[in-house]
């Protein structure tokens, strides 16, 4: 039901995007809502997350496609039944000490939510920047 519903709500000359977002479906976190290679871990200390040169390489893409299908995905927004257009994903990059730059993909759990319980995937709201009412024109 939830994906009849996304695809309505992506107009027609954004559908090619909703075949990367079905490819990513396996690998959302079903407590974390992040993107990763062990999606029904539910320990946060075991979860391995997916980089998004991992996602190409998965899904057949180059590895140098990386800049620009990361510039695709942040394209994609899906208009709610709230009437509000949310954003499908955010890459949250950090660096910890001298570590270097890892980046995380979280699925915006106010379009697609795999676990049960919101308090594990409530924080990552903040990610994702205010959204608008969708225009009705």
């Amino acid at each position: 039901r939830q994906m009849r519903k996304l695809y309505k709500a992506v107009p027609a000359k954004s559908h090619r995007y909703l075949g990367a977002v079905f490819q990513m479906l396996p690998y959302i976190s079903v407590k974390f809502n992040i993107l990763c290679w062990n999606p029904l871990e539910t320990d946060i200390d075991k979860v391995e997350p997916m980089t998004l040169t991992d996602f190409c390489v998965l899904t057949g893409r180059s590895k140098s496609d990386v800049t620009k299908l990361r510039r695709e995905y942040q394209k994609i927004k899906f208009s709610m039944e709230d009437g509000i257009a949310r954003w499908f994903c955010a890459f949250v990059r950090s660096t910890v000490g001298d570590q270097t730059e890892r980046e995380i993909i979280v699925v915006n759990p106010r379009v697609i939510f795999m676990g049960e319980d919101w308090r594990y995937v409530e924080a990552h709201i903040m990610h994702f920047p205010e959204e608008q009412p969708v225009s009705k024109s």
